[in-house]
This record gives C-alpha cells, sequence and structure tokens, in this order.
C-alpha cells in the first residue's frame, strides 16, 4: 500500500473513531494540490481543523509538516479561536496535539518529535 492511500486510510478510520465518540466529523476532500488539513470536527460548541499522519516508526519528523498546513493555521488561528490540531498514530496509538505546539519544537530546531513527547503535549484519543 502506498504511503497516499495508508494516510487516507488512516483519515477514515480516525474521522470513525471520533464519530464514535459523538462528534460530527467531516472528511475534506482530496485534490491535486492537497489541502491543508484532513477533518473538520464539531463538538458542541467546540470545532477544531485535524490533520492526520500516520507514523511507520517511533518519531514523528517535524518536516511532515506542509507548508500549506502553516498557512493555513496562521489563517485559521488569525480567523478563529478554534483550535488546529494534529492526529498522530504512533505504534497502534492516537495522539491529538496542537499544531502550535509542533511548530514550536521544530522553531527551537528540533527535527522530530518521540512518542513520549506525544504523551506529554498531546492526549491520547
Amino acid at each position: 500500500m502506498s504511503n497516499k492511500s495508508e494516510g487516507t486510510k488512516y483519515e477514515r478510520e480516525f474521522a470513525e473513531l471520533l464519530a464514535s465518540k459523538g462528534m460530527w466529523v467531516h472528511l475534506l476532500a482530496q485534490d491535486q494540490n492537497g489541502q491543508p488539513a484532513d477533518l473538520i470536527v464539531v463538538d458542541g460548541l467546540r470545532c477544531a481543523l485535524i490533520d492526520c499522519k500516520d507514523c511507520k516508526g517511533d518519531r514523528f519528523l517535524l518536516s511532515r509538516i506542509e507548508e500549506n498546513q502553516e498557512q493555513a493555521y496562521r489563517l485559521w488561528k488569525e480567523k478563529t479561536f478554534f483550535p488546529y490540531q494534529v492526529a498522530i498514530k504512533m505504534n497502534g496509538i492516537n495522539y491529538l496535539v496542537y499544531l502550535k505546539d509542533l511548530l514550536r519544537e521544530r522553531e527551537a530546531g528540533k527535527k522530530s518529535v518521540n512518542q513520549e513527547w506525544l504523551a506529554r503535549f498531546g492526549s491520547k484519543v
């Protein structure tokens, strides 16, 4: 299975997981240029833009944050007070972390984060 099809599979899997918890989830359509996020999630009065990343190793490479995602995050932050989050599946566990925290680590010179970091700064879903 290709990386793209693996990623699409994880997007659907994570969307179904959130929906099973009673959240309204909309999977954003893929296009040839890509999109800045994969899901829009609404739970009561809360809303979030979420990008899904399936990790095959023990580290999430911060270079996987794409430029269009960073630009969308800045616009989302400017226009709403809702979070832009990243769902990261590592070793079979789903973590939800704020994109701002991943960007902070990258700006500090880190190349990746590990599962311990995800557990500390994110939440298991």
